[in-house]
């Protein structure tokens, strides 16, 4: 159960709980972003890492168009929107793609 609500009290009193929503959990949905950019320094970057990223991509399908920020520093930075890349980027799922490319890497649009 999702309870929501607001802890109301004086100081001598109990406090009470005025809930203004109970759901169940399996009614609950996420709203996840409609965009992620990834930053990725091709100066760290290699493929083994490249390859966990689009595995990453591919095991968490969702509404999320992926964009990738790739920067070689002091030479050129581009960016990509791969095709048919989507996914559902929740907080795990940033944190797993950070692990990879680096913390902070990671930025939600929408």
């Amino acid at each position: 159960m999702l309870v929501r609500g607001v802890l109301m009290g004086d100081e001598d009193a109990a406090p009470k709980i005025s809930i203004s929503s109970i759901q169940a959990l399996e009614e609950v949905q996420v709203k996840l972003p409609s965009g992620v950019r990834i930053r990725i320094n091709l100066d760290r970057a290699t493929e083994e890492i490249l390859t966990a990223l689009k595995s990453a991509a591919d095991a968490a399908p969702g509404p999320g168009k992926v964009m990738l920020h790739l920067e070689k520093k002091g030479e050129y930075a581009a960016i990509l929107e791969p095709e048919n890349m989507s996914v559902a980027a929740d907080r795990g799922w940033v944190e797993r793609v950070e692990e990879l490319v680096g913390k902070g890497t990671v930025q939600l649009v929408g």
